[in-house]
């Protein structure tokens, strides 16, 4: 997975196979992690561009709000 793009609402991801439109996301970094939902998913080449609108602000692993 590689981000191509990112925007305070959101980014768009360029992933190895499709992903279900709409369908919650998990975005995890080393130390943070969001959610997300995908709203389109298109093919470019031979993989496939995702855009994913965040859902609230990411939040440090470490915080009160971090599920794992």
């Amino acid at each position: 997975m590689a981000v191509r793009n990112v925007s305070d609402g959101g980014l768009q991801l360029q992933v190895p196979q499709a992903v279900a439109v709409p369908q919650v996301v998990r975005l995890t970094g080393e130390t943070w992690e969001c959610l997300g939902w995908t709203r389109y998913c298109a093919r470019q080449g031979s993989k496939f561009v995702v855009g994913v609108e965040l859902v609230g602000q990411p939040y440090h692993k470490e915080s009160c709000e971090y599920r794992g």
